[in-house]
């Protein structure tokens, strides 16, 4: 829609990228409006204000040089007649926010149009709403007496917007942990965690009080805190179980009272498997990121693959990537090290697509495309395989008696070379399932939608789609050792803790901005930045280990 609706129409009839050049940058455009909506900016001003900035060519940091013609190019379509070289970015980007404050506007105006909105969008018009019209019109409306806010911590504007109000009417009642030193503005001097901490309470007063507040806090020299260097994931996953084994030797010890917390999502199944037998019922209350399973390496091989295509040939190292993947090996099995082997001993270097017309799923595989919606049947016809002879697998290992029938379920995408245990799982199935399924999706809006674009151009969507999706997993949530992520820990106490990947990088995650607005504006302006991300982190991290042992 902002491309199809708002930026052709702005350009006219004027030369315009394609919309496979438009995704690079769209996503930004996307995002910032979001960010702006949320924190309640005047996007003309966030947008005018960068004409004074001293450093707009540091925005050029982290852009390929590929990239940075994509941009070049695009502004270059709203000013045809003027010639952008390497000396003009500063020219460029000068123009750039007047521009993007016209999308911006235009945007939502054909949002509202169709009764749509993103989320900062709508978020904003309620309060906004809420405003002009006075909010004690709306109390009436409201299902309950009160709203309790518990767990909070970094609070956009347009969301305290909203906490002022219910809390002028007195609908509303704010609990804020923030017993331990680390989280008090007073104490915390070496830390961010006690970022939010001040405002939240000056703005909202606590309902909890400080006799409430301190309940279950260990005095720090009381902890028992232990630091384990290990050198990979899988390790640290060993070391688990052998803690959790040791715990669950104790008298006194309660699976439901002990946490593992992954702030690397990619570490939940290896700890599953690692999962000591005598810890009993367990809980997962994160989902598995779809961006980690085999099926989106799978994919990603794919996409490798149709882009080293040439006179219906491919790449001979793009062509091992996908023989050799677990995938390829669960479904044909020895049949992939053949070809492989063949290649190899013929030492061809551009494999045509003839090479594989024997093989029934390799010859689907091993196809160039042609456009888009070639695309989408193509992966549907590949994962339409790759489910049938999943289920197939699954009906035959439940109607199996043998004793290793555990053993198989676990051996998913690294298979042995036997072809006796080239078999799929029940995780591979769900991840197979909930991959087609936005498949699927991207599928109908293409239908509803007349822009056209390349095949590259599909996978690359197909990836931002399924980079946001996750597997979930059921189970019991007030029985057994609890397994969660960071966020998932809010408002939750244990008397045990494991944390896992607690590195620089992965504990916060080091996030690069996908923005157009400069950090030093996005600060001065009160949008979010990596110090806002670093501090909700430390906040939840000092938070939970407040109460643990």
């Amino acid at each position: 829609m902002l491309y199809d609706s708002v930026y052709k129409e702005i350009l006219q009839n004027q030369d315009h990228e394609e919309f496979d050049q438009f995704v690079f940058w769209g996503d930004m455009i996307l995002s910032d409006n979001d960010d702006i909506d949320k924190y309640l900016a005047d996007a003309d001003k966030v947008f005018a204000n960068v004409r004074d900035l001293k450093e707009i060519d540091s925005l050029f940091e982290g852009f390929t040089e590929s990239q940075i013609e994509i941009i070049r190019r695009f502004w270059n379509s709203f000013n045809p007649a003027t010639d952008y070289n390497e000396g003009d970015k500063r020219v460029v980007f000068g123009q750039t926010w007047s521009i993007l404050s016209r999308l911006y506007h235009r945007f939502r105006e054909v949002l509202q149009k169709d009764n749509l909105a993103y989320e900062g969008m709508m978020e904003r018009e309620v309060v906004e709403k809420l405003q002009s019209e006075g909010f004690d019109s709306q109390l009436s409306k409201l299902p309950f007496d009160k709203v309790v806010f518990v767990g909070l911590t970094a609070v956009s504007k347009v969301d305290r917007a909203l906490m002022s109000m219910l809390k002028l009417a007195d609908k509303a009642e704010f609990c804020w942990d923030y017993a331990d030193p680390q989280l008090q503005a007073e104490s915390s001097k070496a830390t961010s965690a006690a970022f939010f901490t001040k405002s939240n309470l000056e703005d909202f007063p606590n309902e909890l009080s400080p006799e409430e507040l301190a309940q279950g806090l260990v005095p720090q020299k009381e902890k028992n805190i232990k630091l384990y260097a290990v050198a990979s994931g899988v390790g640290q996953t060993s070391k688990a179980q052998q803690i959790l084994s040791t715990w669950v030797q104790e008298k006194n010890f309660q699976a439901i009272r002990t946490a593992v917390v992954l702030p690397d999502e990619k570490l939940l199944l290896p700890m599953l498997y690692a999962i000591p037998q005598g810890i009993g019922a367990y809980n997962v209350t994160m989902g598995y990121g779809l961006k980690n399973s085999p099926v989106f390496s799978f994919v990603s091989g794919l996409s490798a693959l149709q882009k080293s295509c040439s006179n219906d040939s491919f790449y001979y190292q793009k062509v091992y990537a996908v023989l050799e993947h677990g995938i390829t090996i669960c479904k044909v099995g020895e049949e992939a090290v053949l070809y492989k082997k063949e290649i190899v001993k013929n030492n061809i270097s551009q494999v045509p697509q003839s090479f594989f017309q024997d093989s029934p799923f390799l010859s689907q595989v091993f196809r160039p495309l042609k456009d888009a919606q070639d695309t989408v049947d193509y992966l549907k016809s590949i994962f339409a395989v790759l489910i049938d002879k999943a289920a197939e697998d699954i009906r035959l290992n439940k109607e199996s008696d043998d004793s290793s029938s555990d053993e198989t379920d676990s051996q998913n995408l690294d298979c042995p070379q036997e072809e006796s245990i080239y078999h799929f799982s029940e995780t591979d199935y769900e991840f197979l399932y909930h991959y087609n399924k936005i498949l699927l999706q991207l599928e109908t809006e293409m239908k509803e939608s007349s822009v056209r674009f390349t095949s590259q151009t599909l996978f690359m969507l197909l990836e931002k789609l399924v980079v946001g999706s996750t597997v979930p997993f059921s189970g019991e949530p007030l029985n057994g050792l609890q397994l969660m992520g960071v966020l998932e820990t809010r408002a939750l106490d244990f008397d045990n803790v494991i944390i896992l990947s607690m590195n620089e990088g992965t504990f916060p995650a080091k996030s690069v901005q996908n923005t157009f607005i400069p950090m030093s504006l996005r600060d001065a302006f009160g949008l979010p930045t990596q110090r806002h991300r670093d501090s909700v982190f430390a906040y939840h991290f000092y938070r939970l280990i407040s109460r643990a042992k």
